[in-house]
């Protein structure tokens, strides 16, 4: 569970971010701090044609980046979910996949595998009925899936 201060840091530093005093992805960093993960991404979608319009991100490995938008994005049962009407605004892997479902999983299995990771919680930002943007933080196979312990 993040500490209040570390929440409190995360959160200020959005603000300083959103007013152009600090970089996006040092404001993401510590929001990945905050919630002990390995990385985190803010991600925005045009929900009309499902193309994703940015994509920031703080300790991502930048070889992720191509095959992720040339290929897994569109495999992603993350991103699915998430364009799902029904979908809850926090989110974490147990409402997308079960645990055996992910082992057989290309975005699972093949892509998150390749690059250490493999749980996510994520929080939903929706500012237009017509996007679709997410804050998701990444963890590793060793921290396991986010609780409320972790």
């Amino acid at each position: 569970m993040p500490s209040a201060s570390g929440m409190l840091s995360a959160a200020n530093a959005f603000q300083m971010s959103a007013q152009g005093d600090l970089e996006t992805s040092a404001a993401l960093a510590l929001m990945a701090d905050a919630f002990s993960a390995s990385c985190v991404t803010l991600e925005t979608v045009d929900r009309r044609d499902g193309l994703i319009v940015a994509l920031d991100h703080a300790r991502v490995d930048p070889e992720s980046f191509g095959p992720y938008r040339e290929h897994y994005y569109a495999l992603s049962p993350r991103v699915n979910y998430g364009l799902r009407p029904d979908a809850e605004p926090v989110a974490h892997d147990g409402l997308v996949l079960a645990e055996a479902e992910m082992d057989r999983d290309p975005f699972y299995a093949e892509f998150l595998t390749q690059f250490g990771l493999r749980y996510f919680l994520s929080m939903s930002i929706d500012p237009h009925p017509d996007i679709f943007s997410v804050l998701a933080l990444q963890f590793t196979p060793e921290h396991g899936l986010p609780d409320e312990e972790k």
